[in-house]
């Protein structure tokens, strides 16, 4: 794939992120599988559609964007100076939850095994403006 504008995140470089993400965007002090189940009602938004996945390379952003996996499984993440190379990836990975969000936490990105895609924090009304574009309409949607 040729990418080589990233960085892996060891497990002490992680913690203190993964800590951050708990803090904002779940009802958790501390790790619990699985994260997405936790995440607060009200401050996400989701939509099941499997491709969804996909959409996140319209998320604007220009910062690094880190990828973390479920904890109890990896407990390194990755951090891409791209979204779009952190998408191309996931695209050639097998189905798998992941979650992306910013060193500035702002945001939460999840994609987990039941084909839905989360957003929190300034991801949220992202998809929602996303989804009323006439290509992307759906009514499968869950707040």
């Amino acid at each position: 794939m040729s990418i080589t504008d990233y960085k892996v995140l060891s497990e002490e470089e992680l913690a203190p992120i993964l800590s951050q993400v708990l803090d904002r965007f779940t009802t958790l002090k501390e790790y619990e599988f699985s994260l997405w189940e936790n995440m607060i009602r009200g401050e996400c938004f989701s939509i099941r559609d499997e491709d969804s996945w996909m959409w996140m390379t319209d998320f604007p952003t220009q910062e690094p964007c880190i990828l973390i996996f479920e904890y109890r499984r990896e407990k390194r993440g990755f951090e891409f100076q791209r979204m779009e190379d952190l998408v191309n990836v996931i695209g050639e990975s097998f189905n798998f939850v992941f979650y992306i969000t910013s060193r500035k936490i702002d945001y939460l990105l999840t994609q987990n095994d039941h084909d839905y895609l989360i957003a929190a924090g300034r991801a949220k009304p992202w998809l929602i403006d996303y989804l009323e574009q006439p290509r992307r309409a759906t009514d499968d949607f869950v707040e």
